[in-house]
């Protein structure tokens, strides 16, 4: 019995067309982008291997035009910022990978997150972002919690 990965290097034709020789992941900051809001994506790039590797790429709005562009740094991780509007899909091309294909399409009209912004030896920054007014003005409390014990709040 042999694995998928297994059966491709045994035919070169298959591993070309089925294994992707790069695993990329687009993770915006607080799990979704709201609209008209500048929000934090990261990108994690690596290789068939696991390990993580050098990319760069842009995010093109439905007219072409460029709305962001990133590169990876440490062991294949980075960040840029990016601010979608309501309503567009956004189409990320990575240089050299012509077959990578992914959109920003699902782009939240009104909520609220949390994006972590930096971490130090004495204190961790994290930012609160909203779109709607809904969520203006009021009062919130942030907890930190590890294996259901509360660590602050």
């Amino acid at each position: 019995i042999k694995n998928s990965l297994e059966l491709a290097k045994d035919n070169p034709a298959v591993e070309e067309k089925r294994i992707p020789k790069t695993d990329i992941a687009l993770l915006p900051e607080g799990g979704f982008l709201l609209a008209n809001q500048v929000n934090i994506v990261g990108v994690k790039a690596l290789d068939i291997n696991g390990k993580g590797i050098s990319i760069q790429g842009k995010v093109l709005d439905s007219k072409g035009k460029q709305a962001a562009q990133f590169k990876t740094e440490f062991k294949g991780m980075g960040l840029f910022v990016f601010k979608p509007q309501a309503g567009e899909v956004y189409k990320v091309k990575i240089d050299g990978q012509p077959d990578y294909h992914f959109e920003f399409s699902n782009i939240t009209e009104d909520g609220i997150k949390v994006e972590f912004i930096m971490k130090t030896k004495d204190f961790f920054r994290f930012h609160v972002i909203t779109n709607s007014k809904l969520f203006q003005g009021k009062n919130y409390y942030f907890a930190i919690m590890n294996r259901g014990q509360v660590l602050f709040y």
